[in-house]
């Protein structure tokens, strides 16, 4: 049983840690998301790439390989929105998603650029979902889809 978050529940502290971690960010040029702005902050994600390629099985248990490049991946970020609970209206799951609508691909011509430690992986921001988690404490998990183009 933990100890230190027994009680209070909804209530979100920072803590300072010395220790090792992997920062996930959008690059400086592009917009941020983070507890401070949108009251929201990133607790997950996800990358899948794939390579194009084509197999040919032939008789006498021959096999033909065809590479064609790389294939669009996708990146997927999740997180948490958290309310402000001062009566104030401000709730991170609606500024998330004032974040997707202005950020969207069909809103946004250049990929966004994405820092995920010492990589920057390009893509176009294609799909949001939320849902709530409790609503006791007006909980609310979020997840951003992102179409990343291959290295070149």
């Amino acid at each position: 049983m933990s100890i230190l978050f027994s009680g209070n529940a909804g209530i979100v502290a920072r803590m300072d840690e010395p220790a090792a971690q992997c920062e996930v960010a959008f690059s400086q040029e592009d917009p941020k998301i983070d507890f401070f702005s949108e009251r929201a902050i990133i607790t997950r994600m996800t990358m899948s790439q794939q390579v194009n390629v084509q197999f040919l099985h032939t008789m006498g248990s021959l096999i033909y390989v065809y590479v064609f490049g790389d294939r669009i991946g996708q990146f997927n970020l999740s997180g948490l929105a958290f309310c402000t609970c001062d009566g104030s209206g401000f709730h991170g799951a609606s500024e998330m998603y004032k974040w997707y609508k202005k950020y969207r691909s069909s809103k946004r011509a250049e990929p966004a650029r994405l820092n995920m430690g010492s990589e920057i992986i390009e893509g176009f921001i294609t799909g949001f979902n939320e849902d709530v988690i409790d609503p006791s404490i007006s909980l609310v998990q979020w997840s951003l889809n992102m179409a990343t183009l291959p290295e070149i």
